[in-house]
């Protein structure tokens, strides 16, 4: 594994976005969040109430801290003036669910997801994927 970089909560913003720098060649990330006392809390209870008539003769149970767990799959976009370079970029801005074509084509989903893009960033809603259209993507995509 590689290196690790431990947040606290003063790294974390008063909505929850964690800011971190990603070092270009990684390909990978791992996102461990505590959840709080109160969720970890009601999570226990339900553990002991499943427990309950199986003879646990354990008595009292040390504390675990309970966690959300995430991986992720970092990579490169492929350039914003491709179908699926565009598609990467309109998902990314939530205006596209994952997943869906893969082909070299600009499919219903996606020709929608970029008259949406196109009416949000003041250009004329075509639904192509033209060089005005694949410039502004990058821009607003990729310096965010």
């Amino acid at each position: 594994m590689g290196q690790l970089k431990r947040f606290e909560n003063r790294d974390i913003t008063g909505e929850g976005i964690v800011e971190a720098s990603i070092p270009p060649n990684a390909i990978s990330a791992y996102l461990r969040v505590e959840l709080p006392e109160a969720t970890a809390e009601a999570a226990a209870e339900e553990e002991e109430e499943e427990d309950e008539g199986e003879g646990d003769a354990g008595g009292e149970r040390e504390e675990e801290k309970e966690y959300l767990e995430y991986s992720f799959r970092l990579g490169r976009l492929e350039p914003s003036d491709t179908p699926r370079g565009a598609r990467q970029r309109l998902v990314n801005l939530g205006l596209l669910p994952p997943g869906g074509e893969s082909s070299g084509a600009i499919d219903p989903p996606t020709a929608a997801a970029l008259r949406a893009f196109q009416i949000q960033a003041g250009l004329r809603p075509t639904g192509e994927l033209d060089a005005s259209t694949a410039t502004k993507l990058a821009e607003i995509h990729d310096h965010e």
